[in-house]
């Protein structure tokens, strides 16, 4: 509780100055927070089910090994498919973000 309440000034004080510096109303500002609250919370489940599903694909994986403790790359690729990734992201950021 003291957590949220120290939470809920420091959003307060963040909003204050907000408003203030971009000369912008306290209603536009109050829905750009929640707005920008929605959205992470959006994120996180989207995370979390994306995270269920892959641990329960890699689970799946390890229970058809013949050692049911490492995957090699054949289990992988049988599990996940083709593999794209090099030793570094870049590459991927490159062709995929910009």
């Amino acid at each position: 509780m003291l957590a949220a309440g120290k939470e809920q000034r420091i959003e307060h004080a963040l909003k204050q100055k907000m408003a203030q510096q971009s000369h912008m109303s306290s209603l536009y500002v109050d829905m750009l927070f929640s707005k920008a609250r929605y959205v992470q919370k959006k994120a996180t489940r989207t995370m979390k089910f994306h995270h269920t599903k892959l641990s329960q694909q890699v689970s799946a994986a390890l229970e058809l090994t013949t050692n049911n403790n490492c995957l090699t790359e054949i289990d992988v690729e049988a599990a996940f498919g083709c593999r794209r990734h090099t030793s570094t992201s870049e590459p991927y950021y490159w062709h995929v973000g910009y």
